[in-house]
């Protein structure tokens, strides 16, 4: 039992403080590296130089990857995703070799264009690119096409919105296909159908199947329907514009 004692305080006393200096070293490195969970098929080097925004933006546990893309083939991006070939969002791609967000949390910074397949989106500005499924948080989008998902809160600018839940923030402007809108603004766009459950409905067109054509309408909220109206009885100012003047 002595000698147990000795020994412990022999190593009490020969106690190597370089040793938890190291492991506070290891510990900062993989807290650093947890910002990206996943690279694959290219290096880390390789992937922040063809896409340098990467660098800047703040984001965590990402499986990232890169589609390479033969030009001027374009109708190879259906492997990825095959629905976009019949869009003009493939003039989207100018390099031969595309950004695929597999998963992971985007935390914030200035996504410049790319494949967004899943993942949470928590702030941050959305320039271009195509988003298959997630969930937006907050921030804007600046143009692009989204496929899936839940919108929850920021600023469309523009774009094509097809399929996915829309649960608030303000749509300034693009084309929406198929959608469930649940609350927010609606400044101008088209409608080209879904679920319209509640909300602010500035101006803007809705398509009309009978028709075959877009219609200039407005909401009656006391009916909660839309109605066919004319351009010029739609004077009402944006949402923006009203906030703006009534800070001031």
């Amino acid at each position: 039992m002595k000698k147990r004692i000795i020994k412990l305080i022999q190593n009490l006393l020969t106690f190597d403080k370089t040793k938890t200096k190291k492991t506070k070293k290891k510990k900062k490195k993989i807290e650093k590296e947890i910002k990206y969970k996943e690279i694959i098929g290219i290096s880390k080097k390789k992937l922040e130089r063809k896409f340098p925004w990467l660098k800047k933006a703040k984001f965590k546990d990402a499986v990232v990857g890169v589609y390479k893309l033969k030009l001027p083939n374009k109708e190879k991006i259906r492997e990825v995703i095959d629905w976009v070939s019949d869009h003009p969002g493939l003039i989207l791609f100018k390099k031969s070799e595309i950004l695929l967000w597999y998963n992971g949390i985007w935390e914030d910074g200035i996504w410049e264009e790319g494949i967004w397949i899943q993942g949470r989106w928590k702030n941050g500005v959305w320039k271009d690119g195509i988003w298959i499924s997630g969930i937006w948080e907050n921030g804007t989008w600046k143009n692009g096409y989204w496929k899936g998902g839940d919108w929850e809160d920021g600023v469309w600018e523009n774009g094509f919105f097809y399929d996915g839940w829309w649960y608030g923030g303000v749509w300034k402007d693009g084309n929406m296909y198929n959608c469930i809108w649940e609350d927010g603004t609606w400044e101008k766009g088209v409608w080209f159908g879904g679920q319209w459950n509640k909300g602010k409905w500035v101006k803007g067109v809705m398509f009309d199947n009978l028709k075959q054509d877009i219609v200039y309408v407005k909401y009656d909220e006391e009916k909660e329907i839309f109605v066919e109206t004319k351009e010029e009885e739609m004077e009402e100012e944006p949402y923006n514009e009203k906030k703006e003047q009534n800070e001031n």
